[in-house]
C-alpha cells in the first residue's frame, strides 16, 4: 500500500536514470468501493511517474495480461528501466477469463552488411582511433562483444 510503496522511490530511481529494467507490482486499497477511510492511501502511479518508463493501475483483472506484458516489454526495450504497476485489492479478487500472455522474442536490429563494411574501413584508416562507450556497455552480452572489439582491433 502506500507508505511501503515509498520505499521503492530510490530503487526506481536508480533502475530508471541507470537504464536497468526493474519491475514493481505494488498492491492498494480497493478502488471501486470500500468502507475504509482513505488513511494510508497515497498516489502511488503519480509518485512513480517521474521515475518510471510506464505506472498503471489495474482498474480491471481482465487487463491484467495485456498490462503485464506491455510493462516488461517497457522495462526490457531500449533504454531499459523501471516500470510499476498498482493492484488494488478488489482488482486482484476478481476473476477472469483472460489468460495470460506468453512473452515474445526480443527483436534485435541488424546491420547492413555495407553499413558494417564501411564501418570497418573507416577504423582501419583512422590514425587514433578510440571508442566512446555508453552505460549500456555493462550488459552482459554488450560488454562481451565490445571485448571482442577492442581484442581484435586494439583499440
Amino acid at each position: 500500500l502506500g507508505p511501503g510503496a515509498t520505499n521503492l522511490v530510490t530503487a526506481s530511481a536508480y533502475a530508471y536514470l541507470g537504464g536497468m529494467p526493474m519491475m514493481m507490482i505494488t498492491g492498494q486499497k480497493p478502488i471501486k468501493k470500500s468502507k475504509q477511510g482513505r488513511f494510508q492511501i497515497i498516489d502511488v502511479c503519480g509518485m512513480m511517474d517521474p521515475i518510471t518508463k510506464y505506472t498503471h493501475q489495474f482498474a480491471s483483472a481482465d487487463n491484467i495480461p495485456a498490462r503485464m506484458r506491455e510493462a516488461f516489454r517497457l522495462a526490457e526495450e531500449e533504454k531499459p528501466g523501471a516500470v510499476h504497476l498498482e493492484l488494488p485489492e478488489d482488482i486482484a479478487a476478481e476473476q477472469t477469463e483472460s489468460l495470460p500472455i506468453p512473452p515474445s522474442l526480443s527483436r534485435r536490429p541488424l546491420a547492413e552488411h555495407k553499413a558494417i563494411e564501411a564501418a570497418v574501413e573507416k577504423l582501419q584508416k583512422a590514425r587514433n582511433p578510440i571508442l566512446v562507450i555508453g552505460a549500456g556497455a555493462n550488459r552482459k552480452m554488450t560488454a562481451k562483444v565490445l571485448k571482442q572489439l577492442i581484442d581484435k582491433t586494439g583499440i
